[in-house]
């Protein structure tokens, strides 16, 4: 992933330099915002984006007729659009559809400051439909061409990461003798992530892949295995140091041995797996507790355990809307958060008339997380980003510029020679 964010943002630069097209800073940031963990849901990703700024492009420029001369309308649509687009990003099914069509009208209404007339104003939208749109294309073609991540390798190798984790804290327990007093922070991360990102990957790989769909109920069953696997693995990793018994060690090594196998399975459209014959029982319940997951882990990917569901009579319809939408108050919370960030940096950028740091208004729709903690974590993050390259910029500037010649006659010279 970071290869394709890096390879499409040169580009990007590259194409936005050599062209002079406007908002270059608004093309990189698609790029992030369009990649995703694997191809597929890049490329819908991409389509949704399209669609919506399309259709946003299309709003804007019509409400624009009633908000160009008159900034005491214009700043209320700009505000409430903030909020619909970070409301909809919430609770809307297709959310990225939802968000790209309110953040585009909020952001192409800012645009009436910088314009002298209607005409000016037009053609910038038109501009900015294209520094939006084709960086979210070029997204697209370069996760399907540069070593793309399919759906269904991406779920094999979160499944895998789970029974390298397991089985590197069974090695440790083998090799020290001694079971407990650890605190293996990749286990307890796994064991506390949930099964959540493990399910889209799984839902997007039926979408491209019948034989997937075919086997959705083992799989989810083997999904929920995994989950219950992780977390006897992080008990006996955390739990009160124990020497362990000769029977115990044995059995350790046995339940080593079966992850192995589940690793080669896992990998395999429809696996076939021997039942495990192994009759000797650990007195450790975290131990127990392993081999039950690893037999339920087999069974379920072998499709022998049941599931227990029933076919429906009829499909369920389906709401463009999560189930909370309305009732819980955190999304109008998020999105009033959000908009009342955004709208002071407008007020402040434009009050100072710095039309420089307009970004701060799309940074804030860009670092706003589902929560407090991880928006003040990504913010500092950029923070910090942002002040290294800033000073790696000012090193090339004041250093590299005023030697280019030096050095490309070094370059060239070690080439010829």
């Amino acid at each position: 992933m970071t290869l394709h964010m890096v390879v499409t943002v040169v580009l990007v630069i590259i194409v936005s330099m050599t062209l002079q097209t406007p908002e270059s800073a608004l093309s990189a940031y698609m790029v992030f915002f369009v990649t995703k963990e694997n191809c597929t849901v890049t490329s819908l990703t991409g389509v949704l984006m399209i669609v919506g700024v399309t259709i946003a492009l299309g709003a804007s420029l019509f409400l624009s007729r009633f908000t160009f001369d008159y900034p005491e309308l214009r700043i209320p649509v700009t505000a409430g659009m903030v909020f619909a687009a970070m409301y909809l990003s919430r609770v809307f099914v297709i959310g990225p559809l939802g968000f790209a069509i309110g953040f585009v009208i909020a952001i192409t209404q800012t645009m009436a400051e910088r314009a002298p007339d209607s005409d000016a104003l037009v053609r910038a939208f038109l501009w900015a439909w294209v520094a939006i749109v084709y960086p979210i294309i070029l997204t697209v073609v370069i996760n399907q061409i540069l070593l793309p991540v399919e759906p269904w390798r991406a779920l094999v190798r979160a499944l895998t990461q789970r029974l390298d984790a397991v089985a590197a804290a069974l090695e440790r327990v083998i090799e020290q003798g001694v079971a407990g007093g650890q605190r293996d922070i990749t286990l307890l991360d796994l064991a506390t992530r949930g099964g959540s990102p493990l399910l889209a990957h799984l839902k997007i790989s039926e979408m491209d892949e019948a034989q997937v769909k075919r086997r959705h109920a083992s799989l989810v069953a083997v999904i929920g295995a995994s989950e219950r696997l992780v977390r006897a693995g992080a008990l006996l990793a955390m739990r009160t140091a124990l020497p362990l018994s000769r029977n115990d060690r044995l059995c350790a090594k046995a339940s080593l041995s079966e992850i192995a196998r589940l690793k080669t399975a896992v990998q395999e459209q429809d696996p076939r797996l021997p039942v495990n014959q192994t009759e000797s029982v650990p007195t450790l319940p975290e131990l127990r507790e392993i081999e039950l997951a690893i037999a339920s882990f087999r069974d379920c990917l072998d499709g022998k355990l049941s599931t227990g569901e029933k076919p429906a009579s009829a499909k369920t319809k389906k709401s463009l809307f999560v189930e909370d939408a309305f009732s819980n108050p955190a999304h109008t919370r998020f999105a009033l958060k959000v908009t009342l960030a955004t709208m002071t940096c407008y007020f402040i950028y434009t009050g100072l008339d710095w039309p420089g740091i307009h970004t701060a208004f799309i940074t804030c729709c860009f670092i706003a997380l589902e929560n407090t903690g991880a928006t003040l974590r990504k913010g500092w993050l950029r923070l910090a980003g942002c002040s290294i390259g800033g000073l790696m910029g000012f090193f090339s500037i004041m250093y590299l510029v005023p030697h280019m010649e030096s050095i490309l006659s070094l370059v060239l010279l070690t080439a010829a020679s």
